[in-house]
């Protein structure tokens, strides 16, 4: 084999596994921090997600990775609409029914996969051509994904990973656009590595809080996205009275003298933290709450 050769798959391995790695190592890293909460099916479907995209290129024999191949289009497909699962399993992440929402999310992958799962199946050799309906579903799953982390400190990674997602379903997209496919593997997982460092960095630069409760409302908002975040915001408005009403950068923000709203009451402060909590326990352990939660009586 010649010496260009090997140099060319050398450094085609090193940009499929570098980021793959990179991936990998910030989920393993994140684990402590999703056991025992609601979170643990939406990880357990970006390393399912993770395997398959990257594991899809690696398995390819190298003939098959050229981009007029059509047989090779099927897999990489399938490999690409796994990418929702992650997504779509925050959507359901609340106790009681996080465990069978992932089989809705199951559900959601098999029907997107139908178009790839038929050509592998039956060997048509014809490269996957959705129907219209198909293609504006993917980019409204793309769009879905994106919106919910968008207010957040995560709104970076957020960007990223859709980005991904729209490189590697380039051809499946209301406006298709050719790439080739090996690039665009590599391409979505180099995002989608930076997306995942980011997420893991923003983590880390949490804002300072005075207050415990801030600290857990912006862990929460940031962890889960802003569609649990507005459905927790009208739960605690609903049962501490809108003086009460969670602000989103802030637990209970402090209205200043002249905007002449009334501050809430110690019997609505009180509340809306026990109507917080008990709403943070469907998607938290109290693991989680107590690393993050100093009781106010407890502060020096």
């Amino acid at each position: 084999m010649p010496i260009a050769t090997i140099e060319a798959t050398s450094i085609d391995a090193l940009t499929l596994a570098i980021p793959a790695v990179a991936i990998a190592g910030v989920l393993a890293i994140a684990w402590p921090r999703v056991r025992g909460t609601t979170l643990v099916g939406p990880w357990c479907w970006a390393v399912a997600s993770l395997v398959a995209v990257a594991g899809v290129d690696a398995l390819l024999p190298e003939t098959a990775r050229a981009a007029a191949n059509p047989g090779l289009n099927p897999a990489r497909y399938i490999a690409a609409v796994s990418t929702f699962c992650p997504v779509m399993a925050i959507l359901g992440a609340k106790r009681p029914q996080d465990r069978a929402w992932q089989f809705v999310v199951l559900t959601m992958l098999v029907v997107l996969a139908l178009p790839g799962l038929e050509a592998l199946l039956f060997g048509t050799g014809r490269a996957i051509a959705p129907h219209a309906a198909r293609r504006w579903f993917l980019a409204a799953l793309v769009f879905v994904g994106w919106l919910n982390y968008l207010p957040t400190r995560r709104w970076l990674s957020s960007c990223l990973y859709a980005a991904a997602q729209l490189m590697l379903l380039a051809e499946q997209l209301p406006v298709p656009f050719s790439i080739d496919p090996a690039v665009a593997v590599r391409g979505a997982l180099a995002l989608a590595a930076l997306a995942a460092l980011w997420a893991l960095i923003a983590g880390w630069l949490r804002r300072p809080a005075d207050d415990p409760f801030d600290r857990l409302w912006r862990d929460f908002r940031n962890s889960f996205g802003a569609l649990w975040a507005f459905r927790v915001q009208d739960r605690v408005r609903a049962a501490a009275g809108a003086t009460a009403a969670l602000g989103w950068s802030h637990f209970l923000p402090a209205p200043s003298d002249a905007d002449g709203a009334s501050k809430p009451s110690i019997d609505e402060r009180q509340a809306a933290e026990q109507t917080f909590l008990s709403l943070l326990r469907r998607f938290v352990s109290q693991e989680w709450i107590d690393a993050r939660w100093v009781a106010p009586s407890t502060q020096t």
